[in-house]
């Protein structure tokens, strides 16, 4: 490894400029001859190979300093060259960024006055900050090792035999990147199913809200509670109809991963700041919805595509696009479409843009063209995060005392609901019996309330399978099914009273429960925790944990010209430089000619991966972990 580097500063104007232009738009190879007043230094180098840095100044003699103007960067070795010293060099990269330069000149602590002895052109420095810097600057951008759609051959296996075959196979499997080694006996959405169980997103489901918070009691559902009742319910379903269990279990577990704390609150509250409800950031108005929204089904595929780093080989966990396509759509999605939109003169920006969600990966796998998963196994898990949702915020709400079994029976008084009605009368009905003989219960309202949410749940699974499974005797399989093995309509349905029923229980529970006190005053407070948050990060982004500030760095090398390290660059760069990417009128800079097109659109470019970062961070949170976050910056 290099632990030197080459320091050669040039007069601005000098002819060798040319020849650096020449070397960084060819690359070719040219060489820089070395001065008499250079010789002593650089023969003593004979044969070094390491990075070179040409620094192009002019003198400031009213400061009595010189002024760095430009920096080229490339690789070059010492060698004589018949009776002369000469650096050949090979320019890779030009840096005219007034805050890159600053910050080049704060690592090596670069004085080109003082630095050089008198007549001197060239020095010769071991300095391993700046090397690294250098080094990270040339190195070329990491490819992640992609094995094409066409080239990934995943083999059949054993216990998918016995499947229907409108099933996904091991076979149909597709991954975004498809760098895996299928084994015999383990199964690819086996495998999707056990990354995810694995995974920092799935763990902190435990302490993220689904309606109440933990605070009140440990009794309610949070987010992993309801994510494993979505599996049991959708596991169901599967084995009724005989579909692939895990790939529908997968799908269940991962369908929640991009959710906010503080439950749909938090959700909004981010949607609201990136699209500018909520005035924080500094908007981009020449395009809608620049920072793409925010919603939990889209954050899903950014946080297993891109945010959870197991492997080093690629970023993400690599889940197949059946995973992801499931994910995305167990609940509605409006995907950004503006060239397509007809409410473009009195847009609501109720769109997300895929493509912010989706950085790796082929984005035709999912089906956008339907708005419902492809795959019977993603319809089963739509349907069955519909039933939880019904069955366990109406428990939620028996918890809370904000409902009663006799308010519920009388709910379902309509003719309509006469099965439903029944079945819930029954159970007082077996309570009172078993009470008259002497059977002794703990707490009576809440074992009825436990047998009114088994008997929910249990109608609504029979009346999937009941229905999906004529569905599927009667479908007539399309070109999309004999070239895709995917479904152009949905087969995994409720019945039409079933319907009815799902919907009449979600009306009951928003008007007793959604639209309670308690969680009024929960959604408040969660809002303002978001939103004072966001607002924090934004203004400051040095408050966020180190490894979003070392991601921001990272996405934003790969992305931009000039990016600066917030964590290890110079303070007052860093200070100035965040300044122009937070609140910087980029359009106005513009107009009024201090930037130019290209430095506009590097600075939005920044600004939106800024912005994306902070609501990756936020959304990444525990309930717990945002409080005490709050806390101690509003707090301390």
């Amino acid at each position: 490894m290099d632990n030197k580097i080459t320091i050669i500063k040039i007069l601005n104007g000098q002819k060798p400029i040319d020849y650096l232009d020449k070397s960084l738009n060819s690359g070719d190879e040219y060489y820089y001859s070395i001065s008499k007043e250079d010789t002593l230094v650089v023969s003593s180098h004979n044969g070094l190979e390491c990075n070179v840095v040409f620094v192009i100044f002019e003198k400031n003699d009213t400061e009595k300093r010189d002024d760095i103007l430009s920096l080229y960067i490339g690789r070059g070795n010492i060698c004589q060259k018949n009776t002369w010293w000469v650096i050949n060099y090979k320019i890779k990269k030009k840096i005219d960024s007034p805050f890159v330069i600053h910050d080049f000149i704060s690592n090596s602590e670069l004085d080109v006055r003082n630095d050089f002895e008198s007549y001197s052109y060239v020095n010769i420095e071991v300095a391993p900050e700046l090397i690294a810097q250098i080094s990270s600057i040339l190195q070329p951008l990491y490819e992640i090792p992609y094995v094409p759609i066409d080239q990934q051959d995943y083999p059949e296996i054993h216990f998918e035999q016995h499947l229907h075959p409108y099933s996904q196979f091991n076979s149909h499997c597709l991954r975004p990147i498809g760098h895996t080694y299928p084994q015999e006996m383990r199964g690819e959405y086996q495998r999707d199913y056990e990354r995810i169980v694995h995974s920092k997103a799935y763990r902190r489901l435990v302490d993220k809200a689904q309606i109440f918070t933990s605070t009140k009691g440990d009794y309610y559902r949070t987010r992993m509670t309801h994510t494993l009742e979505v599996a049991q319910i959708a596991r169901a379903i599967a084995i009724g109809l005989n579909i692939n269990i895990h790939l529908t279990e997968a799908i269940a577990l991962a369908h929640d991963l991009g959710h906010t704390p503080f439950g749909h609150q938090g959700e909004r509250t981010l949607d609201s700041i990136l699209k500018n409800r909520l005035e924080i950031i500094q908007a981009i108005p020449e395009e809608r919805n620049f920072y793409g929204g925010f919603k939990h089904n889209f954050q899903t595929l950014r946080v297993v595509n891109y945010l959870e780093e197991k492997y080093v080989d690629f970023p993400g966990i690599d889940l197949s696009y059946q995973v992801l396509e499931g994910a995305l759509k167990h609940t509605k999605t409006v995907i950004k479409d503006c060239v397509n939109c007809s409410d473009d003169e009195n847009c609501s920006e109720k769109c997300y843009n895929i493509k912010e969600f989706l950085p790796i990966g082929e984005i035709n796998h999912l089906y956008l063209e339907y708005s419902f998963p492809t795959t019977l196994e993603g319809q089963i898990v739509a349907i069955a995060d519909e039933i939880a949702q019904r069955s366990h915020d109406l428990d939620d709400s028996f918890a809370a005392q904000l409902l009663t079994t006799k308010n519920l029976i009388e709910y379902l008084s309509l003719q309509k609901m006469s099965e439903l009605r029944e079945r819930v009368a029954n159970i007082e009905s077996e309570v009172i019996d078993s009470q008259e003989k002497n059977r002794q219960f703990v707490d009576v309202n809440e074992l009825k309330h436990s047998c009114i949410v088994s008997a929910i749940i249990n109608f609504f699974i029979n009346d999937v399978i009941a229905i999906s499974s004529r569905n599927i005797k009667n479908f007539e399989e399309d070109d999309l099914y004999k070239e895709q093995h995917r479904f152009s309509k949905r087969l995994v349905s409720f019945s039409f009273n079933g319907k009815i029923l799902c919907d009449y229980l979600e009306k009951i529970i928003s008007k007793k429960v959604i639209n309670s006190p308690d969680v009024v005053q929960f959604d408040s407070r969660a809002e303002q925790i978001v939103s004072g948050l966001f607002h924090a990060y934004y203004n400051n982004p040095k408050l966020l944990h180190k490894g979003t500030l070392r991601r921001i760095f990272i996405e934003t090398n790969s992305k931009c010209e000039n990016a600066i390290d917030f964590q290890n660059g110079d303070h007052t760069v860093v200070k100035k430089e965040i300044e122009r990417i937070v609140k910087a009128n980029l359009k106005e800079l513009f107009n009024d000619g201090f930037i130019s097109e290209s430095e506009k659109n590097n600075y939005e470019q920044k600004r939106k991966i800024l912005v994306r970062s902070i609501a990756d961070f936020i959304s990444g949170m525990t309930d717990s972990y945002a409080i005490n976050e709050y806390r101690k910056i509003f707090q301390p």
